[in-house]
C-alpha cells in the first residue's frame, strides 16, 4: 500500500544515517530539505573531531567517522536535512525550549576545514562547534525547534510541520528512560572532581570579543584537561593535585576524560523512568505529535 510507512530499527542511533541514504537512494524521500522530528534525551548534533567538512560528500568517510552523538550536523551541512525539531524528555537540559523555528548558519570553516555552526546555544559553544558566519565557506541556513514533550501540542507543531511536507520521525528509545553510563563507572565524588574542573563557563557578553575569549578559554580548558588526563602533561601543579585522586583510583584515564567532557553548564542527562511514566509518555507522544500529519 502506498500509504504504508517504511520503518527501520538500528541499535546505534548513527546507523539512522545510512538508512536515510538508503531512502533517498530509492526516492522514498527528497534529496534535501528534509525535516528530521528527533525524539531523543540527547541532542546528538555535535560534530565528529575528525571529519573534515569536505568528507561529508564521501559516504563511506562520513559513515565510519559518526558515532551516536553527531550524525545530524554532517546531515544538514550535506543538505539532506534543512531543519530539525528535537522534542526531549523532562530530564533533558542540554539546550531550552525554542518553540519556533530558529535560522542559524552551518559551513565549513576557513582556516581548519571542519564543520561548524553559528548557533550561540552553550551546548555548541562549551564543544567548541561554533564559528561566525564570516569564518565560514559554502555556508547554509538551517532552523532548529526544541520541545519538552509536556509542552508539545498541536498548535506549537502544526505551523512547523506545514513549512515542509518532508520528514523523518526519529526515535531513540532512551527518549523514555536513559542512563548515564559515567554513573556506574566512576564513583559520585570523583565525577564531581570531574565536573569541576570541566565545567564550562559562558561568555560574559555575547559580542564578537566575548564570544572569542569564550572559545579561546574553552580550548585551552580542555586541551590542558587533556594533555594532563590522557597526553605526556605534568601532573605537578594545581591541576595535577586536582587529578591524582581519580588517577589513584585506578580509571582508565581515557574514560576520565570522555566523562569531563560530558560537562558543560548541564551534564548527561539520567533519569530511569517508572512504567507508570513510560507509559503516560506514550501518551503524551501519540496524542500530541506522531498523528499529527501521519
Amino acid at each position: 500500500m502506498e500509504d504504508r510507512l517504511r520503518v527501520e530499527i538500528v541499535e546505534d542511533h548513527n546507523d539512522v544515517l545510512p538508512c536515510i541514504y538508503k531512502a533517498i537512494g530509492r526516492k522514498l524521500i527528497p534529496f534535501e530539505n528534509n525535516t528530521l522530528i528527533h525524539f531523543d534525551s540527547h541532542p546528538d548534533m555535535l560534530i565528529p573531531n575528525d571529519l573534515n567538512a569536505d568528507d561529508v560528500f564521501d559516504k563511506d568517510i562520513l559513515f565510519d567517522a559518526i558515532s551516536i552523538e553527531n550524525w545530524i550536523l554532517p546531515a544538514i551541512y550535506a543538505g539532506h536535512l534543512s531543519s530539525v525539531i528535537w522534542i526531549k524528555p523532562k530530564w533533558a537540559y542540554q539546550m531550552s525550549d525554542q518553540w519556533l523555528y530558529k535560522t542559524h548558519f552551518i559551513g565549513k570553516h576557513i582556516e581548519s576545514g571542519k564543520i561548524r555552526v553559528t548557533c550561540l546555544y552553550n551546548y555548541f559553544l562549551s564543544e567548541l562547534c561554533y564559528a561566525p558566519l564570516d569564518e565560514l565557506e559554502n555556508a547554509k541556513p538551517f532552523k532548529l525547534a526544541i520541545f519538552t514533550v509536556d509542552k508539545v501540542t498541536r498548535s506549537r507543531m502544526m505551523p512547523l510541520l506545514e513549512e515542509s511536507p518532508n520528514y523523518i520521525v526519529d526515535f531513540d528509545l532512551d527518549f523514555f528512560s536513559t542512563r548515564n553510563p559515567f554513573k556506574s563507572i566512576i564513583a559520585p565524588e570523583h565525577l564531581e572532581i570531574l565536573r569541576e574542573l570541566f565545567t564550562f563557563t559562558p561568555p560574559t557578553s555575547l559580542d564578537p570579543n566575548g564570544i572569542k575569549n569564550c572559545i579561546e578559554n574553552r580550548n585551552e580548558q580542555l586541551r590542558a584537561l587533556k594533555e594532563a588526563l590522557i597526553g605526556s602533561g605534568c601532573l605537578d601543579n594545581i591541576l595535577g593535585d586536582r587529578l591524582r585522586p581519580l588517577l589513584a583510583a585506578g580509571y582508565d584515564r581515557i574514560t576520565l576524560f570522555d566523562a569531563g567532557s560530558t560537562f558543560d553548564d548541564s551534564e548527561l542527562p539520567h533519569h530511569l523512568a517508572s512504567a507508570n511514566e513510560i507509559q503516560q509518555m506514550f501518551l503524551e507522544v501519540f496524542r500530541n505529535t506522531i498523528f499529527i500529519k501521519l
